[in-house]
């Protein structure tokens, strides 16, 4: 009920206890639903300060949100698990050691393992350390998530600038989800 006037019926068993016993007994015993404006006013005024009080907005589902710069918001929501977990991934693939602030001893060595020299040692390090960072995942969301593909690509530019583009490809519950991140 958003707007309450002097004809809104009011169905006196859908209050709460605590109000139902501020009303008379007489009143209760009649009948179940009344026209507001036919109340006694400090019983109009005590149900017309609770419906008051009552959230009238509904919210869909959200998991998490993601910062998201723009003039009309200032987060996007995840509504499902499929962005949730890649969302999480990212995020965890690209945190450095004192980052977390929760705990500052977990930390992604992604960026470190993916300068080694030798490309079958790097393989094998980055290949690890994304399945550590995909069983976390899996576990705190309690979903079966799998990696299905990994590919990096090496892009040098002029001078010393080389950035790593990362392309995963997870399983979620049977369901394939593309990851993209992106480091220097």
């Amino acid at each position: 009920m958003s707007s309450l006037g002097k004809t809104t019926e009011i169905k006196l068993s859908d209050l709460p206890i605590e109000i139902q016993r501020k009303i008379p007994y007489s009143i209760r015993t009649k009948k179940d639903i009344y026209e507001l404006g036919k109340l006694p006013f400090n019983l109009q005024y005590l149900i017309t300060e609770y419906y008051e009080r009552q959230s009238s907005v509904d919210y869909d589902i959200a998991f998490d949100i993601v910062p998201y710069q723009s003039n009309l918001q200032d987060f996007q929501i995840i509504n499902n698990y499929y962005d949730l977990v890649a969302e999480y991934i990212q995020n965890y693939l690209v945190i450095t050691r004192g980052q977390y602030p929760f705990d500052p001893t977990f930390y992604s060595r992604l960026k470190y393992y993916i300068h080694t020299k030798d490309t079958s040692t790097q393989h094998t390090l980055v290949n690890n350390e994304i399945r550590r960072i995909v069983r976390i995942v899996s576990s705190d969301l309690e979903l079966p998530v799998t990696v299905e593909k990994l590919n990096i690509l090496k892009n040098e530019y002029t001078g010393t600038d080389v950035t790593y583009r990362v392309y995963l490809t997870v399983k979620i519950n049977n369901t394939p989800k593309e990851i993209q991140l992106q480091l220097e």
